[in-house]
């Protein structure tokens, strides 16, 4: 899967040119540049964080190089044109993941197990929250918007749950809190993020 984002890429922070620390600020309004977002298919990963999934640097670096047509030296290579306008600024970049960590208190139904339905909530949840997981790689989705309401919804339908109460989520970039000024809804702050799980919850006894 490949995401097309146009007009998107880094200008100079002009703020701080006169500064040792100038920096390059991600936006969505810069004529001239397309960034690609590769993502890996997720059924063929052997390695690496699977609710995260992404491409080595070497690989990026392969994929830009095709686009404009430079010769690797390998002979299958040898005599690809390029395939973009060379005035254009062409970036390929990973998924910016931004993850979903679940608290909640739950009462599973009469005679069932507590600890192993806490353990099998956790893995119904990371599926939830990252459906590809389970092997559809279209269901990675990039952007996008998650309410607790729609967590909760599908924890109440799962046979084993009796009810669900205290459901918080922390939307985070890194270890960047998200979603501090509507705690209970989560948005990708990027064209190019996809929200996924954070991979653990807190899920307590009610």
């Amino acid at each position: 899967m490949v995401k097309c984002l146009n007009h998107t890429g880094y200008e100079t922070d002009c703020s701080k040119l006169a500064t040792d620390s100038a920096t390059n600020k991600y936006k969505e309004n810069i004529p001239g540049q397309v960034m690609l977002v590769p993502v890996p298919f997720i059924t063929s990963l052997q390695t690496g964080n699977i609710y995260q999934p992404t491409l080595s640097g070497a690989k990026l670096s392969d994929i830009k190089n095709f686009i404009h047509g430079f010769d690797n030296k390998e002979s299958c290579n040898k005599y690809i044109k390029a395939l973009h306008c060379q005035l254009t600024t062409l970036l390929v970049e990973n998924p910016q993941y931004e993850t979903i960590k679940v608290s909640c208190k739950i009462k599973v139904k009469q005679c069932l197990d507590t600890n192993f339905y806490k353990a099998q909530l956790e893995e119904d949840l990371n599926k939830f929250l990252s459906p590809w997981i389970s092997g559809d790689p279209g269901k990675l989705n990039f952007g996008g918007k998650l309410h607790v309401s729609q967590i909760i919804y599908f924890t109440e339908q799962l046979d084993y749950i009796d009810y669900v109460t205290n459901l918080t989520i922390e939307h985070k970039f890194g270890n960047i809190p998200q979603n501090l000024d509507e705690p209970s809804l989560a948005v990708a702050s990027t064209s190019k993020s996809v929200l996924t799980s954070f991979g653990s919850h807190k899920i307590e006894d009610a």
